[in-house]
């Protein structure tokens, strides 16, 4: 069910309510451990201090899908899952892609090793693949 651009005139641009997020979301948090002495989304949760959200990563192409994320999480892992998700879709080729956040309509570049939380991506930004080398006809 689609979202007419008159039904709510609270919401960003760009941005989606937590009704919507929590619609076909592909949750990415227990993906790529974390260092041993990370706290686990388990254990987050158990607490009552689960930090999880949901962006929304696009592909070169204009594809897009909801993952839920979390501050913690490196970039590098979160690239490497959604490629393999859009990969496994057919809506992206697999080759070297960096991720970007969207900062008013121009995309930031974000280093691999860094964490999401280092880019104050939280819930609703958008972000983007970008090719990260070029292609090599052979």
């Amino acid at each position: 069910m689609g979202w007419c651009h008159d039904e709510r005139t609270d919401v960003v641009p760009g941005t989606f309510t937590p009704e919507q997020a929590a619609q076909d979301e592909v949750d990415l948090r227990g993906v790529g451990a974390e260092p041993a002495d990370a706290v686990t989304a388990t254990q987050h949760e158990a607490d009552g201090l689960d930090r999880s959200f949901v962006v929304t990563i696009k592909t070169p192409a204009g594809h897009e899908h909801r993952f839920r994320v979390n501050g913690e999480q490196r970039v590098e892992t979160v690239t490497t899952w959604a490629v393999a998700y859009f990969a496994k879709h057919g809506d992206l080729a697999e080759r070297k892609y960096v991720l970007a956040v969207m900062r008013d309509g121009t995309p930031e570049d974000m280093t691999a090793s860094a964490r999401l939380e280092d880019y104050g991506v939280h819930e609703g930004n958008v972000l983007v693949l970008i090719v990260g080398e070029p292609q090599v006809d052979g």
